[in-house]
């Protein structure tokens, strides 16, 4: 394990100096802590406890993820586009980010104004400097797919185009748009890993050019049922792409039940009118968008457990552009009620034809 994790002598180093300097910053570590590159006999024995927790994490995650592919079950993990600037990745490779000589962000990943938020989000994360990030994105990916069956990338529109914000902006207001690596990058990637696969949030304001990338790729596009019931939808009578990934909802928006009770009572007839004009069968609306997102023609279909429960907003999972309580905090609790469903839930993927035979 110690040979083949390629971050793990980074991580390690960066965590016992972290430790070290009473969790501060690296950016605000003593000089002499920032330069090192090996792992002082000091603080040896902190660093074989760290290697030995990731170690255990790693044998106790393919413990599980072997036993899912015993059961026929793919494993998606998820990963986010950007990641923190104290950050043990930022740490040890800077050239692959947009950073000042001396380690300070040169600007702020963000997207600008919409729906969610009239400022945009301010995430602060560091850019790419996509000239130089291209082992970072190899190395990163490899070791997904090997924690993984299926990686979805969050924010997939950032390699198409990404929102760059001014380092000392406290809103994302005035950031502005660059152009990202686009089949640059991809093409060295499925070139390097041809056996990656891979789920892009492709959610926002898209251009032709994300298309294309997806199409040049065969990579699916995700379709939010809550936005899909709308009347240019309706018009089009309420297709979906084969080759696609439809979600009920993601962890951005509410749940069904808090979404579906927000509409208006003229949206809500609406809505019902379009229920039973599709045939949803269900007590609740959650109940009937699960159906329409088992039954559509989208390749996969992903019902977060909220609205297999019906579940209302103090299941939310996160409200874009908010920081702090309640955001991530839901958690499943119950697992009998669980088990318990498990009946129905097979039911229902044996009706609307999703069932695939278990490996034995």
């Amino acid at each position: 394990f110690c040979q083949e994790a390629f971050w793990l002598e980074d991580y390690v180093r960066y965590r016992i100096l972290k430790e070290k300097n009473g969790l501060r910053a690296w950016i605000d570590w003593p000089a002499e802590d920032q330069a090192l590159t090996e792992i002082p006999d000091s603080l040896a024995t902190e660093a074989d406890f760290h290697r030995f927790l990731q170690y255990m994490f790693f044998t106790q995650w393919n413990t599980v993820h072997s036993h899912a592919r015993d059961m026929g079950i793919d494993i998606i993990g998820d990963l986010p586009i950007y990641v923190g600037h104290d950050s043990a990745d930022v740490k040890s490779m800077p050239e692959a980010f947009q950073l000042t000589p001396d380690g300070h962000l040169a600007a702020k990943a963000g997207c600008p104004p919409d729906c969610f938020t009239a400022d945009g989000q301010l995430w602060g994360n560091p850019l790419y400097d996509w000239g130089t990030a291209y082992d970072f994105w190899k190395k990163r990916l490899a070791w997904n797919a090997r924690l993984y069956d299926v990686v979805r990338i969050d924010h997939f529109l950032g390699f198409d185009r990404f929102w760059s914000v001014p380092p000392a902006d406290a809103t994302a207001r005035n950031g502005h748009w660059e152009e990202g690596p686009k089949e640059a990058l991809f093409d060295r990637l499925f070139q390097d890993l041809p056996d990656l696969r891979l789920i892009p949030e492709d959610l926002g304001d898209k251009r032709d050019s994300l298309q294309d990338l997806l199409d040049r790729y065969g990579l699916p596009g995700m379709k939010i049922a809550q936005h899909s019931l709308g009347p240019r939808e309706e018009q089009e009578g309420f297709r979906v792409p084969a080759n696609a990934v439809i979600y009920t909802g993601v962890h951005d928006n509410e749940p069904v039940m808090m979404w579906h009770g927000n509409q208006t009572r003229r949206e809500r007839i609406r809505l019902n009118r379009i229920y039973r004009q599709l045939q949803l069968r269900g007590s609740t609306p959650a109940q009937k968008l699960c159906r329409y997102c088992l039954e559509s023609d989208a390749a996969w279909a992903i019902l977060p457990l909220q609205d297999l429960w019906s579940l209302d907003a103090d299941a939310r999972i996160n409200a874009p552009g908010t920081c702090g309580n309640p955001n991530w905090q839901w958690r499943m609790t119950d697992f009998a009620r669980l088990e318990a469903m498990l009946p129905r839930l097979h039911h229902l993927l044996k009706v609307t034809h999703r069932l695939r035979e278990q490996k034995r």
